[in-house]
């Protein structure tokens, strides 16, 4: 049994939180579908000593990843460590999220952030695409997936970084076809 059909079967059996039962539908959407149910649940399990995940990247130079994600993202340094007179390591957040950064010592040969994507569930994806565009950064075209609208982007190593936020616009719309239309 894979990790998404033991969710789904746990689920099935389950109530949401808040005692809403899980449509049909819901069960058979996406793992990634899934994940948006986890990022907007009330209540977090009962007595957990877990408080929050934090994406740790290693990255091939912190220089251009603090411009990207300071400058670029306006994440706000939370904690760094700087054993050489340089950050090496710092705890980036913005807003309630955060993300973790290390460069490494010695640039790996393989290719950095294939196949590692963080998504930021905010309350207005759009805003933050008009912000980063703004600022020059290289944006994907806006678009609408599992009742989100979609804004991604890459990182200096290739981690991507998207930010969601809930809509009742069609699925597959384009921001420059809803942009005319609105």
């Amino acid at each position: 049994m894979t990790a998404a059909s033991s969710w789904l079967a746990r689920a099935s059996a389950s109530p949401r939180v808040g005692g809403n039962a899980y449509s049909q539908f819901e069960l058979e959407s996406s793992l990634s579908y899934c994940t948006v149910y986890f990022a907007f649940m009330s209540n977090p399990i009962d007595n957990s000593n877990v408080k929050q995940a934090i994406p740790f990247f290693m990255i091939s130079d912190m220089e251009s990843s603090l411009d990207f994600y300071l400058l670029g993202l306006d994440f706000k340094v939370r904690d760094k460590w700087e054993p050489r007179g340089r950050i090496e390591w710092c705890l980036l957040q913005l807003g309630s999220a955060s993300i973790m950064l290390q460069e490494y010592r010695q640039k790996p040969s393989e290719k950095l952030g294939e196949g590692v994507s963080v998504y930021f569930f905010c309350e207005n994806a759009l805003e933050i695409y008009g912000q980063i565009s703004a600022k020059g950064l290289s944006v994907l075209e806006p678009f609408v997936g599992n009742r989100m609208w979609v804004v991604g982007l890459k990182d200096p190593d290739g981690y991507n970084i998207f930010f969601e936020s809930p809509t009742d616009v069609s699925e597959e719309t384009k921001y420059s076809d809803w942009v005319r239309t609105t």
